[in-house]
C-alpha cells in the first residue's frame, strides 16, 4: 500500500466514525422543540434541559415568577408525552417564589424520556388561604 491508500483509508475510518457518533447523538436526544419556553399559571418555564444517561432522566428548568406578586405553589407536575405512554413527575421549589426571582428546579425519573412529544407543566397550588 502506498502512502496515498493509507491516508484515504484513515480518512474513511475517522468519516465513518462520525457519522456513527452524530447519529447515535441525534437518537440520544429528545426532540428540542419539547423543552421550549413557557408559561403556565402566571410562572415562566425557561432553560429546560434534559439529560438521559443510563436510562435515568433528569429535567432541570428555571422556574421564573416575573409577576408583580409573590406566588404561592405546593409542587409542579411534570408531564412527558410519547407515542404509547405518558410519565408524570413531581417538582418542587419550595411554597413560595418572590416576585422577580426564579428557582432552580430538578426532578428526575428511572425512564429514558429520549422519544417525548411533548413536555406539559401543571401548577399545583393546593388550598388558597
Amino acid at each position: 500500500m502506498n502512502k496515498k491508500n493509507i491516508i484515504l483509508s484513515i480518512v474513511g475510518v475517522l468519516l465513518v466514525g462520525l457519522v456513527i457518533f452524530i447519529i447515535g447523538k441525534s437518537m440520544a436526544t429528545p426532540d428540542s422543540t419539547i423543552l421550549k419556553d413557557q408559561e403556565v399559571s402566571g410562572l415562566a418555564f425557561k432553560n429546560a434541559n434534559l439529560d438521559i444517561k443510563n436510562g435515568i432522566s433528569t429535567l432541570t428548568v428555571n422556574v421564573i415568577n416575573e409577576g408583580k406578586e409573590d406566588y404561592s405553589l405546593k409542587t409542579i407536575t411534570i408531564r412527558f408525552t410519547m407515542d404509547d405512554d405518558v410519565v408524570e413527575m413531581i417538582g418542587y421549589v419550595g411554597t413560595n417564589i418572590e416576585s422577580g426571582t426564579s428557582k432552580l428546579m430538578t426532578a428526575s425519573v428511572d425512564r429514558d424520556l429520549t422519544s417525548s412529544k411533548n413536555l406539559e407543566y401543571v401548577v399545583n397550588k393546593g388550598e388558597e388561604k
